[in-house]
């Protein structure tokens, strides 16, 4: 049974029904559990109690970060939401709420690698594997800034950070959030660079531009959750400390 349908078995029929696009693949905000057949993570839980203190019922929509753009502007779903930042193609083709999340680039290595990639400077060299999701701002930030590595596209973005432990790959360009997760998951991995981000921007829900309403009611709901601290102990949840 598919989750949809799983999801579907518990729909209040008085309810209006949200179609939320996910990608399912990127830990700790959107991931998608085959074993237990559910999406888990910090923006699935914002996305669930947003549906239950608004009166929706709430279905997820499979999406990918190469089609994440289109499917919006196709009307796949109501919003997306799965760790988006918010970037100036994004707010040009379509809405976005207020940041509820922060986000900064950096990079995953194996712990045996720290000394020798420090900075940009380091990893911008032919002999260094990168490896990348296509589709997201992981891609844009690599082809912007290490024109001059060995960029490597791997198209399941959570099996990366396992290509990257067993030397398949030298660099993952990954988010702080990201990158804690997986410090944890794997022992000899590494983000010594996770205090001082290469950039800093915000995480925020993309809707199509005929959404305003619902752009409205989903930017008073989250300045109430960061206001009185829903959103961080959510966060709080799914992020460890880091080692």
């Amino acid at each position: 049974m598919s989750e949809m349908a799983e999801e579907n078995k518990k729909f209040n029929t008085d309810k209006i029904t949200l179609k939320v696009g996910t990608t399912g693949d990127y830990k700790p905000v959107s991931f998608y559990d085959k074993n237990k057949n559910i999406y888990t993570g910090i923006d699935i839980e914002i996305s669930k109690l947003f549906a239950k203190e608004n009166n929706y019922n709430i279905v997820f929509v499979k999406t990918s970060w190469p089609n994440l753009l289109q499917n919006t502007l196709d009307n796949k779903f109501d919003f997306a939401i799965c760790g988006i930042t918010k970037t100036e193609e994004r707010l040009k083709k379509c809405l976005m709420t207020i940041g509820y999340l922060k986000a900064g680039k950096t990079f995953l290595m194996r712990k045996e690698d720290i000394k020798k990639y420090k900075s940009i400077s380091d990893v911008n060299k032919k002999n260094v594997k990168v490896i990348i999701n296509p589709g997201g701002t992981n891609e844009i930030f690599a082809k912007d800034n290490l024109p001059n590595a060995n960029i490597i596209v791997h198209s399941i973005n959570e099996e990366i950070p396992s290509l990257i432990s067993k030397g398949e790959g030298d660099i993952m360009v990954t988010e702080v959030m990201e990158g804690m997760i997986y410090i944890n998951e794997f022992n000899n991995l590494a983000i010594p660079l996770y205090k001082t981000p290469f950039n800093n921007k915000e995480i925020g829900i993309l809707m199509n531009k005929n959404n305003g309403k619902l752009l409205e009611e989903l930017n008073t709901w989250l300045e109430n959750k960061i206001k009185d601290k829903t959103i961080e102990k959510i966060k709080n949840q799914f992020i460890q400390e880091h080692k």
